[in-house]
């Protein structure tokens, strides 16, 4: 069972970041803890909130004039929301295409989820300074190809949702701020049903697609692999380290790496 799998390897994953941030914490560098580690050279990482799928054309509207942790609350609210439309997209075209009903009710069921996660960062986002979260819309789109829909899927399901479970759980464990990390918890709990979802959706998408469509879907997944890593090597707010618990630079590069051998290089 795929989705069996999968939920042993993201707990894994979790346990093993988990203890590569507190090797790193007490590996001699200035007495932080494991909420405080951080490699700061003046880059921010509150832009890439890896939470939520996104749809085809969307991206976030940047908050510059917020504090830090409210931008990032604010960006990951807009993800979210954009979320709730990439699913019911996704509900309409697995229909479209005749996959099994239960790949159909798990996408409507996502969607709400997203409803309640975008939610959840609005009020973390006003509660960090940032109170004009802007308005998601998602224009509709022709029906796409199964082709189109598995690309999409590999790229924002498998990769960067799967990435996302991960780290909304690491947050979970390691903010300072209680109602931020009750919400994380909850959040990683939804998301690791939603990264099921995706390779349930592309294991059952593979069967429709020809080797050469599948041979540029591994590509780009991988692609979208590397693109991740390049985000993840910027450094890690203090205040965003501290407050939203997201992972130092190290530990969101452990659990990435963790990732890529247990899961994305044995996709193919």
């Amino acid at each position: 069972m795929v989705s069996l799998r999968l939920r042993v390897i993201l707990r894994e994953v979790v346990d093993t970041s988990r203890e590569a941030g507190i090797v790193f914490a007490g590996s001699g560098r200035a007495n932080v803890g494991p909420t405080d580690m951080v490699e700061v050279s003046g880059v921010r990482r509150e832009e890439s909130a890896c939470v939520g799928r996104r749809p085809d054309g969307f991206s976030v509207t940047p908050m510059a004039s917020a504090p830090s942790v409210g931008a990032w609350f604010a960006n990951a609210a807009q993800l979210e929301a954009a979320s709730v439309h990439a699913f019911r997209i996704l509900h309409d075209e697995l229909l479209a295409h005749g996959a099994p009903e239960r790949l159909a009710v798990a996408a409507e069921r996502a969607a709400r989820d997203e409803i309640r996660h975008a939610a959840m960062m609005r009020r973390l986002a006003r509660r960090y300074g940032a109170s004009n979260v802007p308005e998601v819309d998602v224009q509709a789109k022709p029906d796409r190809s199964l082709d189109a829909i598995a690309l999409e899927n590999a790229v924002e399901g498998c990769v960067r949702e799967t990435y996302g479970a991960v780290e909304a759980a690491l947050q979970g464990e390691r903010a300072t701020d209680p109602l931020v990390a009750r919400i994380m918890r909850a959040i990683a709990h939804d998301e690791a049903k939603h990264a099921e979802l995706a390779w349930d959706v592309a294991a059952w998408a593979r069967n429709g697609l020809d080797v050469e469509t599948r041979t540029a879907i591994d590509v780009a997944m991988h692609g979208a692999v590397s693109d991740l890593l390049r985000e993840l090597r910027r450094d890690t707010d203090p205040s965003l380290a501290r407050l939203a618990g997201l992972p130092s630079k190290r530990v969101a590069m452990h659990a990435a790496s963790a990732l890529q051998a247990k899961l994305w290089a044995r996709a193919s």
